[in-house]
């Protein structure tokens, strides 16, 4: 929520608003003056909110106390992390002028917290975390070794990437660099760029013996973000290589589960219509209730593909496979498409019987 009120601080060059997001209240860079997120002296995209919402009510639940903001910018994500989760953060940025934004902020909420300035990498080399989340503008692939040789044993590793093209299959010279993958388009691109990014994460985390239990996976707007829990166990590690293989000439990929349903649960109840947003409760629902298989079918596409008149409602699609005796849930990476056991050939008989 904006408050256009403009606030002037001496020797700081940048001009600011207030933003309240959660239980958070902030100044942030003023979008009437800089206009696209890019473009702000310090980066803050409010659209990213639901994402932050999610990731906040997920902390919640978990038995960590420390959480490193590696990227901060605002202070936001970590200070939501603080008022809301109970959490100790530590905030860190390389810019100088994020640097004196989040002092400014944790100041305004009241809240005593390290606040360090450097590259990410050379801090995650030099200190151990219980918890770290990165959040970089583009590809986190640059940070996630030192995050996972930082990150304790028993901690929580949160990761966004926002170079989708690479990741959904637009540009597969990009993900080869990026990612060391073979991507092409798919329908199920979305699901395809977490399976590729939490590929990534388990390679990351296996060289240090660490293996990882993925408690949330998503995309929202342009960005891909996944949550895991890490223990250093190589039997972990081992059984988390099982999962790893290419599906649809695509990979290596992630082939295991996304979500932690027992986990998403609990961070459903503390779910509250004055600080998060319905997206964060539709996200985290359809999560904790979706079908453990790799990729799902877009009605819309499949439709198209039989050249159909029209498309049966996905609640209808959903009813009739359970009838036939096969399993079927929504998904969270589209509302028009479903997970199901069914061959494709089996799901397109069954559009067609429905018209």
């Amino acid at each position: 929520m904006w408050k256009f009120s403009k606030h002037f601080f001496p020797n700081f060059p940048v001009k600011l608003v207030e933003w309240q997001e959660g239980k958070a209240h902030i100044f942030v860079p003023d979008p009437q003056e800089y206009g696209h997120p890019n473009h702000m002296p310090v980066f803050f995209n409010p659209r990213a909110r639901v994402s932050r919402d999610v990731s906040t009510l997920v902390l919640s639940v978990l038995d960590v106390h420390e959480v490193l903001d590696a990227m901060a910018a605002t202070g936001v994500r970590g200070i939501r992390y603080a008022l809301e989760a109970g959490k100790q953060v530590v905030f860190n940025d390389i810019d100088e002028r994020a640097v004196v934004l989040i002092r400014k902020n944790l100041q305004k909420n009241k809240i005593d917290a390290e606040v360090l300035q450097g590259d990410a990498n050379v801090l995650l080399h030099s200190r151990s975390f219980e918890c770290v989340d990165i959040d970089p503008f583009g590809s986190p692939a640059p940070f996630l070794h030192a995050a996972a040789r930082s990150i304790r044993h028993g901690g929580v590793l949160l990761v966004t990437a926002t170079d989708t093209a690479p990741l959904f299959g637009a540009s597969p010279n990009a993900a080869k660099r990026k990612y060391l993958a073979i991507t092409r388009r798919v329908p199920w691109e979305k699901e395809m760029g977490v399976r590729i990014l939490l590929a990534n994460v388990f390679h990351a985390l296996g060289i240090y013996e660490k293996g990882m239990i993925p408690l949330i996976s998503f995309v929202h707007e342009h960005h891909v973000r996944v949550i895991v829990k890490v223990l250093r166990r190589p039997s972990l590690v081992t059984r988390n290589a099982k999962n790893i293989g290419i599906v649809d000439g695509v990979g290596p990929i992630w082939l295991g589960p996304l979500h932690n349903a027992d986990v998403l649960s609990s961070a459903l109840s503390r779910w509250s219509p004055d600080t998060y947003s319905r997206d964060a409760k539709r996200i985290i629902a359809l999560a904790s209730e979706e079908l453990p298989v790799v990729g799902y079918y877009d009605l819309h596409h499949i439709a198209r593909s039989l050249k159909l008149r029209s498309v049966p409602p996905v609640e209808k699609v959903i009813h009739s496979l359970k009838e036939r005796g096969f399993m079927a849930t929504r998904t969270v990476f589209s509302p028009t498409a479903i997970k199901t056991n069914a061959e494709l050939q089996e799901l397109e008989d069954l559009l067609k019987s429905l018209l």
